[in-house]
Order: structure tokens, then C-alpha cells, then sequence
């Protein structure tokens, strides 16, 4: 089966919008009937669907980037107790 091309954050962001408003087997399908040689992209598959993507701002926060930013807190703490 075929999978969501999801290059950068954005691209996660965007698909799991897609899901959260059509279903992941919607999507999935939508991504099969992709026209021609078309890349299967959040946006492509979005527009099979008739939809437009949302702005940036308005896109669902990945779980993952939680965790990236406490991590990143986290490593700052250690790093600055060891200078002390």
C-alpha cells in the first residue's frame, strides 16, 4: 500500500490533519487516485480530496516536537551544570 510522502514537520503536520478530518482509509484512498505521475504529498492528496490545507499556524502540533523542545530544555539544565 501506498504511503503519504511526509518530508518535514509540515508535511507530518499537514497529514495528520488530513486524517483527523477525513479518516487515515479516506486519505489512504484519496492517495491511491492520485492523477498522473503526481507525488503523493499531503497537498496533492488534499486537493483529490477537495480540500485546502489550512495555514501553517492552524495545522495540529506534532507529539514529537513536545518531546524535542523538553528534551532540548533538558540537555540546556545538564549543560549548565556542568559549567557551574
Amino acid at each position: 500500500m501506498a504511503e503519504p510522502l511526509l518530508t518535514n514537520e509540515r508535511a507530518e503536520r499537514e497529514w495528520a490533519w488530513l486524517v483527523a478530518r477525513v479518516g487515515e482509509s479516506t486519505a489512504l484512498d484519496a492517495l491511491a487516485r492520485l492523477p498522473g505521475g503526481r507525488r503523493p504529498y499531503p497537498l496533492n492528496i488534499a486537493r483529490v480530496l477537495g480540500l485546502a490545507l489550512p495555514e501553517p499556524e492552524a495545522l495540529p502540533p506534532l507529539k514529537t516536537a513536545v518531546s524535542r523542545d523538553i528534551a532540548r530544555a533538558a540537555m540546556g539544565a545538564i549543560q549548565t551544570d556542568e559549567v557551574a
